[in-house]
């Protein structure tokens, strides 16, 4: 049935509008032969009023899956170069090999949920992804920048626009798959509170600006009356 759709065109010619999350998205679909014109971009939300105050936090951060596609082995890895650095990883583990054998400065929290998940997200310094895929929309971005902590990220897929670069960036990005590259960034803001804060207010800022409930849902408004004239 979907073969037969595909070959009929009728996901292209028997829709109106694409509505993609990136425009990392937006270019994939373009290049597989999507008209341009029905296209457009809306993010995901997530609005902002958890953070009471802002702390500096005493460890480096992950929140997700523990598997290889994100890239855990990375993490671990600079984690054992540096065991002056302590590393919290909270999230289901899916692949068990990779979690044996940690060094001392490594803890698994298991699955968070409700205030142990939202003192975990306010009591790191900073966040960090390893992520070999593109992934939609990372939402553990805008979960950590409601708590105006900064993140790290690979350079691609949607990371790269949603991390942003040079003035609007709120976090760092590096070469994906790349441990060297990785570690030269977390050493980077451990190193520096300063540009840790700021990145971090940063973040909370453009997550208020570009991302909150109200803001996506004008895009989805705006979109729905253009298609209804």
């Amino acid at each position: 049935m979907r073969r037969a759709a595909r070959i009929k065109r009728h996901y292209i010619d028997c829709i109106d509008k694409f509505a993609c999350i990136t425009d990392f998205q937006r270019r994939k679909l373009i290049e597989a032969g999507f008209p341009a014109e029905k296209i457009t971009v809306i993010p995901n939300s997530m609005d902002a009023e958890v953070a009471e105050e802002l702390k500096t936090g005493d460890y480096v951060a992950f929140c997700g899956r523990l598997s290889r596609e994100k890239g855990i082995d990375l993490i671990i890895e600079v984690a054992r170069r540096h065991p002056e650095i302590p590393f919290k990883l909270a999230g289901a583990a899916r692949d068990m090999d990779l979690i044996e054998n940690l060094s001392e400065n490594v803890e698994l929290m298991g699955y968070l949920s409700g205030n142990d998940l939202q003192e975990f997200y306010n009591n790191a310094r900073f966040f960090v992804m390893a992520s070999r895929c593109y992934e939609g929309f990372a939402m553990a971005i805008l979960e950590g920048a409601a708590y105006s902590k900064p993140m790290i990220a690979p350079d691609h897929g949607g990371f790269t626009e949603i991390i942003g670069t040079g003035d609007d960036a709120i976090g760092l990005l590096f070469e994906p798959g790349n441990a060297e590259a990785l570690e030269a960034a977390v050493i980077r803001l451990w190193n520096d509170e300063t540009l840790t804060r700021s990145l971090g207010l940063k973040a909370n800022e453009k997550l208020k600006a570009r991302y909150s409930t109200d803001v996506i849902a004008r895009q989805w408004e705006s979109l729905i009356h253009s298609m209804c004239q």
